[in-house]
């Protein structure tokens, strides 16, 4: 009987680690801030090219880049996330666009209601996005008001 009883000991350890351990990752999980849940809008998507990226900001002061998209911040919260889905457009764009998560980081008086520009670091790829109409997720800011 002896015996049974210094088997089951790395067992009982074994387990109690692992409570502590389930423990601590879910005290963790709590005390994280609530991302509100994403949601989908379809909007007219436009390209622009303002300057080379090297010396022009954004509406929030950030240099202009690759991800960066403008947006009415009426709509959609400045700082926010927002993936485009390209599944219904046709293959050569989206062989072309190295990704498809932007930030909301810019506005333009032209950007009203559900249109979004994007930030293209030529004109001509600008021109060749066009005007279409897709689908986008967006996460608004964690510290932003959750999108209604």
């Amino acid at each position: 009987m002896a015996e049974t009883g210094a088997r089951s000991q790395p067992v009982l350890q074994e387990k109690t680690a692992f409570n502590e351990h389930v423990k601590a990752r879910l005290e963790i999980l709590q005390a994280a801030p609530v991302y509100p849940a994403a949601r989908t809008l379809e909007v007219v998507a436009t390209g622009y090219a303002k300057g080379d990226g090297s010396g022009e900001t954004t509406f929030t002061g950030s240099h202009v880049r690759w991800g960066v998209v403008a947006v009415d911040p009426k709509v959609i919260p400045l700082g926010s996330w927002i993936r485009v889905d390209l599944s219904g457009s046709e293959p050569p764009m989206a062989a072309k666009v190295s990704s498809t998560v932007f930030r909301a980081e810019d506005t333009g008086r032209l950007i009203q209601g559900d249109h979004v520009d994007i930030w293209f670091p030529k004109l001509q790829m600008a021109l060749d996005w066009g005007v279409r109409r897709v689908t986008i997720a967006v996460i608004p800011p964690k510290t932003g008001s959750a999108p209604s």
